[in-house]
């Protein structure tokens, strides 16, 4: 602990004890700045009497904090007053003296500190170092939130300041962790400033070195999203696969505060999101500049489902990307949220994406929404799999619109008497590059409809077509394959998870467009028998006839190939164009591996293979490793997570194996890129990088939907806001050993 100089008025015991306190707090630079015995009072009206008693104290300012402590509470390690610096408000007083408001918390009054030194310097001193600290641990903060210079004897910095790394990100963590008495995490400051060395805004919460996706976090969660609610350096902000209660919290806090962030996206994570998520949306004082919203496969309560309604219905800017997937919001949740999009034309008409998918849509107000929207809207991306809407009302309203490319319509009920709509519908929608049909069990007579009127369409070309899980491959077998036929505009076909009978892959294969860039027969192949080995041959003699193949899946499941698909590996070997092949779970062995690895020696196109999953024992490993010495060019393999766990027996030296496989193709693959260099055409999220251009205005409302939103706009429907949880713990004025650990106290 440094102390300055004119402490000289404290004994060395006095000296002891305030270092014995200070050094408690868990700020890793706690040291005093400023130490002297002052006269102090609480109450500015004492403080200017010159006949009141004014009680001696020891003043010490440390980083973020000024401690008040009398000669008795010294002695106990207790203090008179503990304020911290970040919550000043104002500087007032003169002369030898000075008054210094804190912000109160919760409605209640300030926090003031009235201190009388016997010299002008030392006040000015004091008044100085609390504005340097404050300066440095409120980087970010609106000037809304800047203390009133009221003092005409204290004059403000004007001195030039550089903060630290990212937007002063370490120095107001560290704030951040002494006030809630955390531990300061080394590992997070590190991977921030390592962020900023290496010009990324994107923080990746999922790449924090001090969390995993099933294990408590080693780093406080809830003190991280208070540092991070006034950076100014961060665009994006995204958590995958996290389980942790604090989650919902975190982001709801940053997005209270923050005005720099353009996306947030929490995906497939064990939180729950609560009514301060919408609320922090409305309250944000300085305007967030969120441009696209991404929260899916987390829970909603109804509180907070209702607040997000509100939000979304004030919604202050354009909004390009709104995705709410994988929720399970009831019919009633998503009738609010659905209405808030009719109750703020403004922001709904800038909708690019939207994906609703996995929430039930069953009501009528969705498909009143889509007949709004479909002539004046910006909408280019629209996904409500398995949401029990109403598809036959849904579609004759999309017929109108030209702005729609992306369409995901799978796993939803399609009633009889609605067949024939959908069959009109392809055979007029415009632009449509991708159709998601998969689950709605097209099959017979309605699935040649589909798809004759798909291949007919003059306004479709380039066609990623999703027709998994529909039972295809057992009826009408040369009606359907001779259809393909026609399908020259296909480029992308996705046939996962049907039952193709041998004789429908054989047929299939030989039907399909020269054209063909990617193929998706994932867990859809028969059993490995004798008779397979036609399939097999039908495969090779389709990869080595479409030159423009960039993706082949043929991934087993319940049923697998075998080592049949050795006779497959010969096809890949001059391949021009396949990036991605997947041949994982379908039991091929060593020897047909050994054939593959023989190949692909001489193939200088293929990057990214999957063949977990198919019986390979160490030795089909070394094979691998033994390939990558003559082929320079592949870059990713899928780890052999069942592999391994099959050959338990030979784990260390599966373990090396593996080692040397995944070291090698660590220097290959240039940074930042994913393992696969072909991106799933039928992915929703594959566009949604983080927005840069400038803050997307809200569209100009034609007239009618401006009677809509008049008729709609009824907030006397929402509960009134309640008043914000508290973000942190103040202890002004009162003892604070209570907000120090037990073993400290």
């Amino acid at each position: 602990v440094f102390y300055p100089s004119m402490a000289h008025a404290l004994s060395p015991k006095e000296r002891t004890l305030v270092d014995t306190y200070v050094t408690r707090f868990p700020g890793d630079d706690t040291k005093v700045l400023f130490c002297e015995t002052v006269e102090f009072a609480t109450d500015p009206d004492t403080h200017t009497k010159k006949s009141s008693k004014k009680d001696k104290r020891v003043v010490a300012v440390t980083p973020y904090r000024l401690l008040v402590w009398g000669k008795s509470k010294l002695k106990k390690l207790s203090s008179d007053g503990n304020y911290f610096i970040s919550d000043l408000k104002e500087i007032a007083g003169s002369g030898k003296k000075l008054i210094l408001r804190f912000r109160g918390q919760q409605g209640k009054p300030p926090n003031i500190a009235c201190i009388t030194m016997g010299k002008v310097q030392n006040i000015l001193k004091l008044a100085t170092v609390i504005q340097e600290r404050f300066r440095v641990i409120t980087v970010g903060y609106p000037k809304s939130s800047v203390y009133r210079l009221a003092n005409s004897d204290v004059s403000d910095l004007t001195t030039p300041f550089s903060p630290s790394k990212a937007s002063g990100f370490s120095d107001v963590y560290r704030d951040w962790s002494d006030q809630r008495m955390s531990a300061v995490s080394s590992d997070v400051i590190m991977f921030i400033e390592d962020l900023f060395d290496a010009n990324d805004t994107d923080l990746v919460l999922t790449e924090f070195p001090c969390i995993s996706s099933r294990s408590e976090l080693t780093a406080d969660l809830v003190t991280f999203s208070h540092a991070l609610k006034h950076n100014t350096y961060f665009k994006s902000l995204e958590i995958r696969g996290l389980e942790h209660k604090d989650l919902g919290f975190f982001v709801s806090n940053i997005v209270r505060r923050n005005r720099a962030l353009t996306k947030i996206a929490v995906a497939k994570c064990v939180t729950e999101f609560t009514e301060f998520f919408g609320e922090s949306l409305i309250r944000n004082e300085t305007k967030h500049k969120l441009s696209l919203v991404v929260v899916t496969g987390c829970k909603w309560t109804p509180k907070g489902v209702t607040s997000l309604a509100l939000a979304l219905s004030q919604f202050p800017h354009g909004l390009s990307v709104l995705s709410l997937k994988d929720s399970n919001i009831p019919a009633a949740g998503m009738d609010e949220i659905v209405t808030s999009f009719r109750q703020n034309w403004g922001t709904s008409l800038t909708f690019e994406a939207l994906d609703l998918s996995g929430n039930n849509l069953q009501g009528e107000i969705f498909g009143k929404f889509i007949k709004d929207i479909r002539a004046f809207g910006r909408l280019r991306r629209l996904a409500v799999s398995a949401t029990n809407c109403q598809l036959g009302v849904v579609l004759p309203s999309l017929l109108l619109t030209t702005t729609i490319t992306y369409l995901d319509l799978s796993h939803n009920k399609f009633e009889k008497q609605y067949e024939d709509t959908l069959v009109h519908f392809l055979d007029s929608v415009q632009n449509l590059s991708v159709i998601r049909l998969g689950g709605l069990n097209l099959n017979g007579e309605w699935l040649v409809g589909c798809l004759q009127a798909i291949f007919r369409n003059p306004n479709l070309a380039n066609v990623s077509l999703d027709l998994s899980e529909n039972g295809i491959g057992s009826k009408m077998i040369h009606e359907i394959t001779g259809t393909f036929k026609a399908g020259q505009n296909v480029a992308h076909l996705d046939l996962s998870d049907n039952p193709l009978s041998q004789d429908f892959t054989v047929n299939l294969l030989k039907s399909l467009s020269s054209s063909m860039k990617w193929l998706g027969l994932n867990r859809s192949l028969r059993s490995a028998d004798a008779v397979d080995e036609s399939v097999v041959l039908s495969l090779a003699a389709f990869v080595a006839s479409h030159v423009s193949l960039e993706y082949l899946g043929l991934r087993g499941g319940k049923d697998a190939l075998g080592p049949n698909l050795a006779r497959l590996f010969g096809a890949l070997e001059q391949h021009p164009s396949l990036l991605t092949v997947d041949i994982s779970h379908n039991l091929v062995g060593d020897e047909a591996l050994s054939h593959l690895c023989y190949y692909l020696r001489l193939n200088h196109v293929l990057k990214y293979l999957k063949c977990d999953g198919n019986s390979l024992s160490v030795n089909a490993y070394q094979s691998i490793a033994e390939c990558l010495e003559s082929n320079h060019t592949l870059w990713g393999i899928d780890y052999p997570t069942v592999d391994i766990e099959v050959q338990k027996h030979q784990s260390r030296s599966f373990q090396e194996t593996i080692y040397r496989i995944f070291s090698t193709l660590s220097e290959r693959r240039p940074f930042g890129t994913e393992p696969s260099p072909v991106q799933n055409p039928f992915t929703m999220e594959q566009d949604w990088d983080t927005p840069s251009s400038p803050l997307a205005k809200k569209s100009s409302i034609p007239r009618e939907l401006s009677i809509v939103a008049e008729l709609l706009t009824d907030y006397s429907r929402y509960p009134p806001l309640p008043p914000p949880p508290p973000l942190h713990h103040h202890c002004c004025g009162i003892s604070s050993r209570r907000s120090l650990p037990q073993k400290h106290r």
